[in-house]
């Protein structure tokens, strides 16, 4: 399986517990990969942890990137242990990808997007972690539509923003 996640290294986002989580995914499943994509002041540290766990060859950095969408389609799941958040886009791109999500309880309730793609876990155990990412659905087909139904369509966003506008403009006259 291929697990992934996408945010800066930063405290924020937890990539320390989140190697602690991968360590307990992959003892249950030995050819798991995790594929950290971004860069930060702490990818240093996580790089040093990921070592003193022997997970160098499981544990892929793949930079900044501007291919987030294509790397997502190769992820079997998403994983999001942030200590805070408000709206991470990168939960909303996942969903739009189908692709299953496994977030801390410190995420807002309103990023689900309906997909029935998101599930939330507590902080503090990287093997409750690892024991709930084997139960996520994998169904990725029609996840798309359900984001766009939630507001997050390019074309529906440009709409609005285009009446909007519009509707400034009549006033004004």
């Amino acid at each position: 399986m291929v697990f992934g996640h996408v945010g800066r290294f930063y405290d924020q986002k937890n990539h320390l517990f989140l190697i602690d989580i991968f360590e307990a995914i992959a003892k249950r499943n030995p050819d798991s990969v995790l594929l950290l994509v971004g860069d930060g002041v702490l990818k240093p540290a996580v790089g040093e942890k990921v070592k003193a766990k022997a997970l160098e060859q499981k544990v892929l950095f793949m930079g900044l990137r501007d291919d987030v969408h294509r790397l997502m389609q190769a992820m079997d799941l998403f994983l999001l242990p942030s200590k805070f958040e408000g709206l991470p886009v990168t939960l909303v791109e996942a969903q739009a990808a189908g692709l299953p999500c496994v977030v801390s309880e410190a995420v807002p309730r309103e990023a689900d997007l309906g997909c029935g793609l998101i599930g939330f876990l507590p902080l503090g155990n990287p093997t409750l972690w690892a024991e709930n990412v084997d139960t996520k659905a994998t169904n990725r087909l029609g996840a798309n539509e359900t984001v766009k139904t939630a507001g997050f369509d390019i074309r529906t966003t440009a709409r609005r923003l285009e009446e909007f506008y519009c509707g400034m403009r009549s006033q004004s006259q």
